[in-house]
């Protein structure tokens, strides 16, 4: 008889874990739901920087003498230069006339600013096309979490119903082998 040499070693762990419990223990510890969860809140953040695209471009500009500072906001980043412009050689000017030379250092003389705002009255629906491709994906996202979700959820009920059917099977296992070894 093939089971006259089978000894039971031990049964499956009783660990208390209820069914509930191993979903949320499993929810908390998957790496690719925390991975998903992370990518939609970058693509929320993605959804909020959306309005950039409706402020106006804005510049300044700041002058002294022969040394300007000029300042341009484009999109989400800021550019600066600074230049020195010295004035051309007086002998050069000089060429041209002394009336040019003296009235080119008195616009040089003192200080200068100006600020820019530059506001697009139309962009042909870019911004708009930006912000529903953004909501787009953000959506896509929420519906890949939950669908994970989903699937974390029945992975963990399989694994719970088949170790709960292996308990099964082994007490009944062990109950034959003692109905075996009293019929011995």
């Amino acid at each position: 008889d093939p089971l006259s040499n089978v000894r039971l070693a031990g049964g499956v762990p009783d660990d208390n874990l209820t069914l509930e419990s191993a979903v949320s223990l499993a929810l908390a510890n998957r790496l690719e739901l925390q991975d998903l969860m992370g990518q939609i809140r970058r693509q929320e953040r993605l959804v909020d920087e959306t309005f950039w695209g409706r402020i106006p471009e804005l510049s300044a500009s700041l002058r002294y003498r022969d040394v300007h500072l000029f300042l341009q906001q484009r999109e989400r980043t800021w550019d600066a230069t600074a230049t020195y412009d010295p004035a051309l050689l007086e002998r050069e000017l000089r060429s041209i006339g002394a009336d040019a030379f003296d009235r080119m250092r008195a616009e040089r003389g003192g200080w200068e600013a100006q600020l820019n705002f530059n506001l697009s009255l139309f962009d042909g629906g870019k911004t708009e096309g930006q912000k529903e491709a953004a909501h787009a994906e953000f959506s896509q996202l929420q519906l890949e979490l939950i669908a994970l979700q989903k699937q974390i959820q029945v992975e963990v009920r399989r694994a719970y119903l088949e170790v709960a059917n292996a308990k099964e099977r082994t007490e009944i296992e062990q109950k034959r082998v003692q109905i075996f070894e009293q019929r011995l």
